[in-house]
């Protein structure tokens, strides 16, 4: 069944589920007792004061964390990932909130970190420099990015960076999209062409994604439903209505309401 959010629409199932999650740090619980559904096809925006919780949840989500108790079911297996990069290997993606860009690699080299194409002539194998070179070219063309993709990192800016960084996630179409404060340090233009990138992919792939930000307007503005977190707990989830405001949101997270 497929329910309609502002005009977007996404499945009842349930992609990830989070029962009971604490983490804690000595003495100090960062997570008590965390739990949480993501739907098919759903952006769900993880919001919250500094100190929440909010990045220590994603990053158990992806693995750069063990919890402390708690189970995580994703496609309703449950999983351990040891590490982000098993958690790709299965299929999930993930953007930081700095762009994750080898500076001195051209940008097809950075598309193809650890994804790299190889082909084979007996036993000699050698990198098909030029399929992941036509890949990346048309691919970025279709996003609507006018770069040379063959010009090494380090030439574009910060936000193109970025963009690649995004575009990268989405070329390998994971079945779930971790953003760890994505948007952080961005000019509005770029933030708009990131969060149209991410919207299309959806459309297009019905790709589930969890958006941590601590910036409200950017979580009302792209995500279907919002999760507030709250001294390690998860007080409030809601669909935020046409119109909105940061200001209600911010009564939500302090409790004025």
């Amino acid at each position: 069944m497929y329910q309609t959010v502002r005009g977007v629409s996404y499945t009842d199932d349930v992609v990830l589920e989070a029962i009971n999650i604490t983490k804690k740090y000595g003495e100090v619980w960062a997570l008590r007792g965390v739990n949480l559904k993501l739907h098919k096809g759903e952006i769900l925006g993880l919001v919250g004061d500094n100190g929440a919780g909010k990045s220590t949840f994603l990053k158990i989500c992806i693995g750069a964390l063990p919890p402390t108790s708690g189970e995580l079911y994703i496609l309703g297996k449950k999983v351990s990932f040891k590490s982000p990069r098993e958690a790709i290997q299965k299929g999930l993606g993930i953007v930081y909130q700095e762009p994750a860009i080898i500076e001195e690699l051209s940008v097809v080299e950075n598309f193809f970190i650890a994804h790299e194409e190889i082909k084979s002539y007996g036993i000699l194998k050698v990198l098909n420099w030029r399929n992941m070179l036509e890949e990346v070219e048309k691919f970025t063309k279709s996003l609507g990015f006018t770069f040379d993709v063959r010009k090494k990192a380090k030439h574009l800016s910060g936000g193109e960076r970025q963009l690649i960084t995004v575009a990268r996630a989405l070329y390998f179409k994971p079945k779930i999209l971790f953003l760890d404060e994505p948007t952080t340090a961005l000019s509005e233009r770029t933030k708009r062409e990131i969060f149209n990138l991410l919207i299309k992919h959806r459309e297009e792939h019905k790709t589930s994604m969890i958006f941590v930000t601590h910036i409200l307007e950017d979580a009302i503005r792209i995500c279907d439903r919002i999760a507030i977190l709250k001294h390690g707990k998860i007080i409030h989830e809601f669909i935020p209505k046409e119109g909105f405001s940061r200001e209600e949101l911010i009564k939500k997270i302090w409790g004025e309401e």
